[in-house]
């Protein structure tokens, strides 16, 4: 039986190499463009060498957002809490702004001070920070937009008149242990991607689907002039 196998990956092999010398097929040598010079953007500098850890013992991070009424940036954990940094102050100066359990991933301010997070397993949060020492109010604003579930909250970007996009990245359950890696393969793998762009009004409470059809619709970027936004497919 093994020599039988040998025999046909022989053939298949020899007839392979066969139809390829005798085709007109030709390979070609490669010569990759000159290399950039160093200028610019990207002369050779040290400023990476002066950086400094802002908090130590803060496991996980994701997003990074500045907020600039208090000059700190938070950053969500992969155990569900949100921390303000004090990056001008103490090495070690943070803090524990609210818990929205899960894994927070995107982050954004809105204008009137409300923190929008999107959270794999719960769906799109508002946090409304209340007095100094008291904890914040943490409301679900999108659990379902047009029928369907919104099962991997990811990015969320917010415009100057109030709206808030964010993505959902797949409709493929299973967003436990911030497992992006995992939901990406499996959307890519289906054929079928799933992940769509929404737009969430504050004032009404509405969700609309922007863009459907989306393979892993991960991050995003809003232009300067919010023209237009960029959306990462994973």
């Amino acid at each position: 039986m093994r020599t039988l196998i040998f025999s046909v990956v022989a053939i298949v092999v020899a007839l392979t190499i066969s139809s390829i010398w005798n085709s007109d097929f030709v390979i070609l040598p490669y010569h990759p463009p000159p290399t950039a010079p160093f200028v610019g953007p990207l002369e050779v500098n040290d400023k990476l060498c002066h950086v400094r850890a802002a908090a130590d013992g803060l496991i996980g991070p994701e997003a990074v957002i500045h907020d600039s009424r208090s000059n700190e940036v938070l950053s969500g954990l992969r155990n569900g809490t949100i921390f303000k940094i004090d990056v001008d102050g103490n090495e070690n100066g943070h803090r524990l702004v609210a818990d929205v359990g899960g894994c927070p991933l995107g982050m954004a301010f809105a204008t009137d001070g409300t923190l929008y997070v999107a959270e794999p397993s719960k769906g799109f949060l508002a946090v409304r920070f209340q007095e100094e020492g008291t904890e914040p109010i943490i409301e679900l604003a999108a659990h379902r937009v047009n029928g369907k579930s919104v099962l991997f909250a990811n990015s969320v970007v917010t415009l100057s008149n109030g709206t808030v996009l964010f993505t959902d990245s797949s409709q493929i359950s299973g967003a436990t242990n911030c497992a992006t890696y995992l939901i990406a393969r499996a959307d890519a793998v289906s054929g079928n991607p799933t992940g769509r762009l929404i737009a969430f009004d504050p004032r009404t409470r509405r969700n609309t689907e922007l863009v459907t059809g989306l393979a892993f619709a991960n991050g995003l970027a809003l232009a300067t002039d919010e023209s237009y936004v960029l959306v990462a497919e994973t």
